[in-house]
């Protein structure tokens, strides 16, 4: 049995998936996703989305135990007891392989020590094949793991058609011009000190300007105020054709990423969604503008 960690927004429950996908491919076990993150009332973001934007349906943790059971791991791992712990102590003999320092520096961290530990973000296909009950505890976000089952997971993530008219014409506007993603997050990354400086986009911009011929760039962010009053400091002249999508928020907040697979070419921020969405996009001739390390195929 091999259990993997699933939280955070929808980029990181989409890779944590696409890892799912990619144990099960290997390793020959049921691999289940540990879906406590949902259940836990301070949680952060849309909720679980795999089910709402993509109609999967993978194994689930909380679908394996009775309701009581599962009620009972809740209140265990919520007040003092990891997870590992709780199923070692029930005789599953769990192996812990942490990305990093994750799993040491989680809530109530495992006795069960020592555990293996990977680099964050990298690609380790030998993990797949450790032998017996093993939690996978990370995000990991690894363009190697999306390339490996390239034609299933484009079509298990599928984005469902758009239903608005808002939409739909955004969509048409992209597909019939020169269009240039622009993806720049702030929210929860301003206060953690995360967010790309202005400067990185300033670079990136007069680049494409450059090398593609009348150039319209779609901004995507969840502070459009923000980009609309930094707008020069972002590379951006009064002569530049810019579109501000809003409206995507919430339940919706998925389109946004959906927008992006359409685009042309991309300018993307250092985040699962929008890394996601340079990895969907399969525009052949696209030209990714990516301020980190993280591959693009």
């Amino acid at each position: 049995m091999k259990i993997i960690l699933l939280d955070g927004g929808l980029g990181n429950q989409a890779f944590q998936y696409i890892f799912c996908r990619f144990l099960e491919e290997n390793s020959g076990d049921v691999v289940y996703l540990d879906d406590r993150y949902f259940f836990n009332e301070q949680k952060t973001h849309n909720g679980y989305e795999l089910n709402k934007v993509w109609n999967l349906k993978p194994n689930l943790l909380s679908e394996y135990f009775d309701a009581d059971v599962w009620d009972e791991i809740l209140k265990i791992t919520k007040e003092d007891m990891h997870i590992i712990d709780f199923l070692n102590a029930n005789g599953l003999n769990m192996l812990g392989v942490s990305e990093g320092s994750m799993l040491s520096a989680s809530c109530h961290p495992p006795h069960n020590k020592p555990y293996k530990s990977v680099e964050c973000n990298g690609y380790h296909p030998d993990i797949a094949k450790f032998p017996g009950n093993v939690y996978y505890y990370g995000y990991w976000i690894n363009g190697n793991y999306f390339k490996s089952l390239l034609d299933k997971i484009i079509v298990e993530l599928t984005f469902p058609k758009f239903d608005d008219d808002s939409n739909k014409n955004l969509a048409g506007q992209i597909t019939s011009c020169s269009s240039v993603g622009v993806h720049v997050r702030r929210g929860d990354f301003v206060d953690l000190g995360w967010a790309l400086s202005p400067g990185v986009y300033n670079v990136a911009v007069p680049q494409f300007k450059m090398r593609i011929k009348n150039p319209v760039f779609f901004i995507f962010s969840d502070d459009i105020t923000w980009c609309e009053e930094n707008r020069k400091s972002l590379g951006f002249e009064r002569s530049d054709e810019i579109v501000y999508v809003s409206g995507n928020k919430g339940e919706n907040a998925f389109r946004d990423m959906q927008l992006m697979t359409l685009c042309e070419h991309l300018i993307i921020a250092n985040s699962s969604f929008s890394y996601l969405a340079a990895l969907l996009n399969r525009n052949p001739n696209k030209m990714t503008a990516n301020p980190t390390t993280r591959l693009i195929v």
